[in-house]
Order: C-alpha cells, then sequence, then structure tokens
C-alpha cells in the first residue's frame, strides 16, 4: 500500500534518525529522490512512496559498509522488507 508523503518531510525524517556522520555514506535513490529533486515543481504536494531507498557508500567496500550497517541497526533500525 502506498501513502501520499511530501518527499521533503521524508529527506528531514531521514536525516534526523540516521547518524550525522553517518549521511556521508547513504545515498538515497529510487522515487523518493525523483521527488524530491523536481520538489521545486512539486510545491508542497505529496507523492505516492511505499519505502526508501537508500545505498550504503562505499559499495563493495565489505568492512566499512558492515560497520556502517552495524551502527545502523544499533541503533534500532531494521529490515522490514526484502527486495
Amino acid at each position: 500500500m502506498s501513502d501520499r508523503l511530501d518527499p521533503v518531510v521524508v529527506f528531514d525524517l531521514i536525516a534526523h534518525h540516521v547518524p550525522r556522520d553517518l549521511h556521508k555514506h547513504l545515498l538515497v535513490a529510487g522515487s523518493l529522490a525523483v521527488a524530491y529533486h523536481h520538489r521545486g515543481q512539486l510545491l508542497g504536494h505529496a507523492v505516492n512512496t511505499k519505502d526508501a531507498d537508500i545505498v550504503v557508500h562505499p559499495a563493495g567496500a565489505l568492512k566499512a559498509t558492515a560497520r556502517i550497517a552495524r551502527r545502523l541497526l544499533d541503533a534500532g533500525w531494521r529490515q522490514i522488507g526484502r527486495a
């Protein structure tokens, strides 16, 4: 089920809940990223989305990625679905 969300609000929530030092290691992709990119044209209108696709960088750097994932899990983040 999709909900209508303001992409700016969702990005603010993500930024608030992800530890600040990890921001530089995360890339938001997919429909939410597109909606945020076009937020000027949306002018406060909501978009349909069901999730935030987040890519952990540096991709392929397994030890660094594992540390980032561990920080998020320790902070209470949980996987709620599978791609």
